[in-house]
């Protein structure tokens, strides 16, 4: 026996108050699908951001070190110790991954910010005044 599946009450009540949402199906992009990949994306621009700065503090420190003095140097999740011309070596390469990284992400959400203004436009074409999505 199959059950019938038709409106719900919550449904019919939404209809009754605001008629402009009858028969007008949300798709899962008009329910608010970018807003997640956007917070994603800004936290982990944020982040990128964070050791950019981080690495800059770094090259000023070791730039005032002694040529022959041994720092330690942070690769991965460990502390090495290296010589202070290596590890300004090692410092241009993750600064430039960094730069690489910033890039990438923010023209990644520079798109999902155009997504998400196009949505916009959509919806308030589809739902009118029935909707209010200015922050």
């Amino acid at each position: 026996m199959e059950l019938d599946r038709g409106p719900t009450a919550y449904q019919h009540v939404l209809e009754a108050e605001y008629p402009s949402t009858r028969d007008r199906g949300q798709t899962r992009g008009a329910q608010g699908g970018e807003e997640r990949p956007s917070r994603i994306l800004i936290h982990r621009l944020t982040h990128r951001q964070q050791e950019k700065e981080t690495l800059d503090d770094l090259a000023t420190e070791l730039e005032l070190t002694d040529e022959d003095q041994i720092v330690l140097y942070k690769i991965g999740e460990s502390f090495h110790h290296l010589p202070q011309h290596r590890a300004l070596k090692r410092l241009e390469k993750d600064q430039a991954d960094i730069m690489t990284q910033l890039s990438a992400l923010a023209a990644t959400a520079e798109e999902c910010e155009k997504g998400m203004k196009e949505l916009k436009v959509v919806l308030y074409a589809k739902f009118g005044r029935a909707i209010n999505l200015d922050e």
